[in-house]
């Protein structure tokens, strides 16, 4: 369950007929809408503007990164990968989706797409598996950079440039402080959602 950045509404995933129902409803779990059904339930994110949902669409078989207009319940894939694709966060100007890649192997990186044209990139020119995200003002990016079951913490300038290393002495993990809430700790379980939303 992810709140809106509002506050004001959550998402959730429910079991349906055919597999889990991405429902958006109302703080307090009234008014649910369904807007899409997957396979695999993954991290939802929301857009800075609450406007936007990016999930991983497996209509293809595979986890792609996609991203849902709640405004008129029309979702739009943003990758076509033959890897898993999972969504991790959005640029805080909201026009581009950080997203984890994974590859034989066990390997993963993070790339970033933009909900404008559809174009990728990684998001740090980092060889060796990483987890990326931007920072709240979007100037610089920190990840996790991971050799030899040993992580360090890096930053770079929002572009991935000039990489450069905040820890070295050993396993660290990037974590967001995420203030708890009385609400998110009391909330009802998610009813089952109603009929699907339709566009127009």
């Amino acid at each position: 369950m992810r709140f809106s950045p509002d506050r004001r509404r959550v998402s959730y995933f429910t079991p349906g007929a055919s597999g889990f129902d991405l429902v958006v409803a109302k703080a307090d779990l009234s008014e649910p809408r369904r807007f899409a059904t997957v396979r695999h339930t993954n991290p939802v994110v929301w857009s800075p503007d609450g406007r936007k949902l990016a999930y991983a669409n497996d209509d293809a078989g595979i986890q792609n990164l996609a991203v849902l207009s709640l405004a008129n319940g029309t979702a739009r894939r943003l990758t076509t990968g033959k890897s898993i694709e999972l969504p991790s966060s959005w640029h805080p100007r909201g026009d581009r989706v950080a997203y984890l890649a994974t590859a034989p192997g066990g390997t993963f990186w993070t790339s970033a797409a933009s909900i404008v044209d559809g174009t990728t990139a990684p998001m740090v020119s980092e060889p060796l598996p990483h987890l990326a995200e931007w920072s709240p003002d979007g100037t610089r990016i920190a990840y996790n950079r991971i050799e030899g079951g040993r992580g360090s913490i890096w930053l770079a300038d929002s572009t991935g440039a000039n990489p450069r290393p905040l820890t070295i002495e050993g396993f660290k993990l990037l974590r967001r402080r995420h203030r708890r809430r009385p609400m998110e700790s009391s909330l009802p379980t998610p009813p089952h959602a109603p009929a699907p939303a339709t566009s127009g």
